[in-house]
């Protein structure tokens, strides 16, 4: 794709669909995991808190979701709490994930709380891909048998056609 179509932020955004911009919430909740896992690291490590939101913006692939972590960043460095930015943009962070960061902000142990939320979001998307593979597994022994007995009726069909030539 990249030899056909000129480079640039503004026509990547518009033709490779991970990165085009939505409004719609994630169908996986792994980029809120990802975006609780890598500040809290980052806050424990000892990194101010503009910091690990900057790292944590220039690690996503995603520009709308590298948009909304600068908004915030932009948001703390005027003094607004976390919980309130993160709630300006409900598409990337859910209501779960700004309440537990409020508390967080309220009790003083932001990189305790960012753990708390990165294992939530981490058993969150764990459950959801065991629930998708659930549901693929009746589709994949359907293939399967329709596949085996495929394979059973062409090889038998020229056997049964044989017999009948010479008459057995």
């Amino acid at each position: 794709m990249s030899n056909f179509w000129p480079r640039g932020t503004a026509n990547r955004t518009l033709l490779e669909p991970d990165k085009r911009e939505s409004t719609d919430p994630p169908r996986l909740p792994a980029p809120t995991w990802y975006n609780s896992q890598s500040p809290s690291a980052s806050v424990a490590a000892g990194v101010a808190v503009l910091d690990a939101l900057d790292i944590a913006s220039s690690s996503m692939n995603n520009t709308y979701i590298q948009k909304a972590l600068s908004d915030v960043k932009l948001g703390v460095f005027a003094g607004e709490p976390l919980s309130v930015l993160y709630k300006k943009w409900p598409a990337v962070f859910d209501v779960t994930f700004s309440s537990m960061v409020a508390v967080g902000e309220r009790t003083g142990k932001m990189d305790d709380m960012y753990n708390a939320i990165a294992k939530f979001y981490e058993e969150e998307t764990e459950e959801s891909v065991a629930a998708l593979t659930e549901m693929l597994e009746p589709i994949m022994i359907v293939f399967m048998g329709g596949t085996i007995g495929f394979i059973l009726v062409a090889m038998y069909t020229p056997m049964f056609k044989m017999g009948e030539a010479l008459g057995v």
